[in-house]
Formats: C-alpha cells, structure tokens, sequence
C-alpha cells in the first residue's frame, strides 16, 4: 500500500503565554513539601516530576501546574529532582504527575530503589499516578513502573509528523470520559506500536494514519490502570505546550489526574471541546494524476481529516473493514479489480452509513461490477456495450475545455454559496444517468454531458458524483474546491 501526504489544518501555538508563566512560575519543592494554602478548602495535592525530558520540560511543567491551579481543584508542586523522593517526602500529596523522560537511556532506574519504593507504595495504598506523551519512554527494567503505565515505547514504537488527530472515546462509562464526546486535538504527535502492558482498561483511542507516516490502525490514546489500591493513567496527547492548550487535552489531564487521586470526578464536563473531525480516505490508482497538484485540493479544509491510500490495480483497503475509521470514502481512482468480498464490504460501508464522492475518472473505475455504476448513478462506456439489448456507442472524453459550469441547485449544501463558474478540464460525454440522480451543476458545453455534479441515496449512503477534476487547474479552482470540500462535508455527516 502506497501513501503520499495526508491533508488538514493546524492551530498555531499561543507562544505568548509562555512568557507570562515564565515570568510567574517557581519551582516548589526539593524533597519537601510545602503547606497547603487553607483558601484552597478541598484541593488535592499535586507533585509534578520532571527535571529530565527528551521534551521541552521547561515549558510544559509550568504550563501544567498553571493549568491545575487555574482549575480550582488543586495545589501544585513541583520537584525536578525525583531520586530526592522518600515515603515522608510523597505523603501529603494525593497524586503524582510525571512529566519525566529518561529516552534515550530507557533502563538504569535513575530515581534509585529509595524513590522508586515510595511511588510504588504511595500508589499501591490508594492514591494516583498520572502519566503522558513521552512519559513511557523511561524505565523499562522497573516492572512495577510499566504495571503502572500500562504501556512503553518499544523497538517499533514510533510516530508520524504532528498533526491534528480525532480522539474517539470508546468508553463513556468510566468517570474520567463520562459525559465527553469524541474530539479532535490540537497539532500533536500521535504515538503508534507501542508495547502494550495489561491489564489495562481503554478508555479512548486514535486511527494513526498512514499518510501522515503513521501505523494504518488504531492506536491506544487514554487508558487506566491499576496496582494495589492505587489508580493510574496515562495518555500519549501533549507533545508540548501547542498540544497541552487543547481543550480536549486539558480536560481529559484535569478529569484524570481528579480520578486518580480520590477514584471519581467530580468536575463538570467542559461546556465545549472542538468537534470530532470527519475522517475521509482519498483513494487513488489505476490512473496517472498530477501527484503534486492533487493534494493541493483538499488543502484548508479544516473540518476533515483526509488519509490518501494509493491502490494501483486493486481495492485491497476493502478486504477488511473491522475496524473502519473512515466517514466518507472519496473515489479517485480507475483500479477495476475489486474481489467479491472487496465488494460486499464496500455495500456493507454503504449500508453502515459511510459517504462516497466520487471524481472525474473514477466513473470508469469497477467497470467489471455492474452495481457500481448504479450506486454512482451513471454508465460510462468504454467501448460500444450491448445491455438488456439496448445498444450504446463508447462514451467520449476532450482535454483542455473551458467549460461554463452552471449551478442548478444554490441551496443544496455540495453547491451552498456557489456561484455559476468557468472551468478548463477534461469533459466526458455518451454516458447514461440513473433516473434518481439530482442534478446540482451542469454545462451547455458541446463536448460534454449536460449533468456534471449530482447528489443520489444509496442504501443508508449519501452519494456524490463531481464529473470534473482532472488536473492541476481545476485542482485550484476555489470554486471547483469549495465544491469538492462542501461534497466530502455533505456526504460524512448523518442525517439530521
């Protein structure tokens, strides 16, 4: 399987508020803990580890204790000095933050057996420890460590570059993601193979996409553990600072880091977290396309997240859909062997609901599996075809048309806000059209059939045809891309 770059936006990062935490952030705590403020009533008491990271610790650790003071629901302390730690030391404190990385030197225990002993006990007799990111980069050869996280970065652990990612809550039950829904995150790394550590309870994972160099599969984002009566957590969010002003990284750290120190959360869910993104699969293959320009397409599309998967004679992505990650498929490609099981799948995604747009080419695409052309709504012969005895002539194709493309329905959502507009592109001709076809855009150009973009139903799908979309001209269009853009929104998201 080929993959070329995935597509989709980025938040920049709020690099002023370093400053100001800069500016007001003092380390606490040297083995030592401070006294509680008597104002804070109920706060629980927080000890972040840090002092050692292949990360930006510096920023992150005061972002962090910023982030539990402003909650209300805690008092924080920081040591930067772990192997400092005793029983007497931990005491006062319900749960413990690590915000420590050892990688690349990820066996040697540096905290020491004095430290190491208490953390474990301190967990083991009923409070918390909370650990994320790169956290699980570090003590490989302490085994209670790795009861704890639940996970660590193995010899084929790796991610991808930073990028926006979904997080899908698989669990609604448990108190840290009870009353949260499914959302996207800010730019962060996505960590993918790591080695797994159960038991563990999965509470929300992450589909890392290949097109981003990532694992093609879903990997585990928020999970919990437990040792002795203690409760642990660990999430791979929150890479840096950019990471951690995410809402919804922000709420699960708060909820989890509640839960672990007293085993509920009592804390409200946030009035709001950013909206789980679609997820769409661009494929391609069977037909050569400009690979520079065509990506350039799906560029500012801030509401999808588009994996790309090149195919070049076959549609093996459809061999198993057990764990599809996908709302909407977009069709690019002219690959023309799809398996029978490759094809009752793809009906089986149809009937779940999943959105199919289908470009320009891809009309040829399947041409030996009749029921493809009726869920596109349309026939494209590429040779003289006799069918139920009714004879049709080999359809047409041109290059380098301009063609004036009107826009039959303004107030459908694949056309909303568009206006009539000249495209210069490929135009195809002498195909036949499925009768339940609506018809959102058109063109009077001799060259081409008169029905250029429609919207039809098939089994619990919505499905998009957009006739045009060969090559880098049309690629840039921002009418032919607001087109494009409006289709994958249209067809990705349930009925109301």
């Amino acid at each position: 399987m080929k993959s070329w770059c995935c597509f989709g936006g980025a938040t920049g990062m709020l690099k002023a508020i370093l400053c100001v935490l800069a500016a007001t952030f003092t380390l606490s705590v040297d083995g030592a803990a401070r006294q509680p403020d008597p104002s804070t009533g109920d706060a629980l008491r927080v000890l972040i580890l840090t002092g050692r990271h292949n990360h930006d610790w510096e920023a992150t650790t005061p972002f962090l204790k910023t982030m539990y003071e402003e909650s209300g629901r805690f008092v924080v302390d920081v040591t930067e000095d772990p192997a400092s730690l005793d029983a007497d030391a931990l005491e006062p404190y319900d749960v413990l933050v690590d915000n420590y990385a050892a990688y690349p030197d990820m066996t040697g225990r540096q905290w020491g057996k004095t430290a190491e002993d208490a953390i474990v006990e301190f967990v083991r007799q009923g409070k918390g420890m909370v650990l994320f990111h790169a956290a699980v980069a570090s003590f490989l050869d302490w085994p209670e460590f790795l009861e704890m996280a639940g996970c660590s970065w193995g010899e084929d652990s790796a991610h991808g570059r930073r990028h926006e990612y979904n997080v899908d809550i698989v669990d609604h039950d448990h108190p840290i993601t009870h009353g949260l829904h499914s959302f996207a995150t800010s730019r962060d790394e996505l960590y993918h193979r790591l080695d797994m550590h159960p038991p563990i309870q999965l509470l929300a994972r992450s589909y890392s996409m290949a097109s981003a160099k990532g694992s093609g599969r879903y990997e585990p984002m928020v999970l919990t553990t437990d040792i002795g009566q203690g409760r642990c957590f660990y999430t791979a969010m929150g890479h840096d600072v950019e990471a951690m002003e995410g809402a919804g990284f922000q709420a699960v750290m708060l909820r989890a880091t509640e839960w672990a120190a007293t085993g509920a959360v009592n804390m409200p869910p946030p009035d709001a977290l950013p909206a789980r993104k679609l997820q769409a699969v661009v494929l391609t293959g069977g037909h050569d396309f400009d690979e520079e320009a065509f990506p350039k397409l799906f560029e500012g599309d801030e509401a999808v997240l588009y994996d790309a998967v090149h195919q070049e004679k076959d549609s093996k992505i459809f061999e198993d859909i057990s764990d599809w990650p996908y709302d909407v498929i977009v069709l690019y490609n002219m690959s023309n062997k799809i398996s029978e099981k490759g094809r009752a799948n793809f009906l089986r995604l149809l009937d779940q609901g999943t959105g199919l747009v289908v470009l320009h080419h891809a009309i040829i695409a399947y041409q030996e599996w009749p029921e493809f052309a009726r869920i596109i709504g349309v026939n494209y012969y590429q040779e003289e075809s006799t069918i139920n005895g009714v004879t049709y002539p080999k359809s047409t194709y041109k290059h380098d048309v301009d063609m004036p493309l009107r826009i039959e329905d303004g107030s459908h959502p694949v056309t909303q806000g568009l206006k009539d507009f000249v495209v210069h592109d490929e135009t195809y001709n002498g195909m036949t059209f499925g009768a339940a076809n609506q018809v959102l855009v058109s063109t009077k150009h001799p060259a081409s059939a008169k029905s250029i973009a429609w919207v039809r139903q098939y089994k619990n799908a919505k499905v998009c045809f957009i006739q045009v979309g060969h090559g880098p001209q049309v690629f840039t269009n921002p009418n032919y891309r607001q087109l494009v853009h409006q289709a994958v929104h249209w067809a990705g998201t349930a009925p109301e």
